[in-house]
């Protein structure tokens, strides 16, 4: 996959996403399909924060290897021990990343929720106040 470089309207952020992409790729020779891609940080999508997520991990991963961070520390606070014991991660990287995408996870699926909600209180709302049916969606919202 050929990255094209962003245009100069683009804006600094994209610029330096192009440039970390182009890194990865020379430095710790990770291919396309570890890596993001600039528009998917631009999409509203919780696919893309998993994506960066996994990308991020792998880009740490292999930083340590090389041994450019120090020894890990532990945290200063305890963290909720998994009482299933499956998966439990063994750092305090994996588990700062577990935890961001546990929270990420279940927002989308409140946000799933609350916009279930709204759909059904505007359907319920045009139907109260008379609405034609024309000015309400089939999802509900008004048009």
């Amino acid at each position: 996959m050929e990255i094209a470089r962003p245009q100069q309207t683009a804006g600094p952020a994209a610029t330096a996403v192009y440039e970390f992409i182009i890194a990865c790729k020379a430095e710790l020779q990770l291919s396309d399909k570890e890596l993001i891609s600039i528009s998917g940080l631009y999409k509203d999508d919780t696919n893309e924060f998993v994506k960066l997520v996994e990308t991020t991990s792998i880009v740490v991963q292999k930083i340590e290897n090389m041994g450019l961070f120090p020894p890990p520390r532990p945290l200063p606070f305890l963290t909720p021990s998994n009482e299933l014991g499956a998966n439990v991660p063994s750092d305090n990287r994996a588990k700062v990343v577990a935890e961001m995408l546990n929270t990420e996870r279940q927002y989308s699926t409140d946000l799933e929720k609350l916009q279930h909600y709204q759909r059904e209180l505007q359907s319920q709302f045009g139907r109260a106040i008379g609405l034609p049916a024309p000015l309400l969606t089939a999802d509900g919202s008004y048009a």
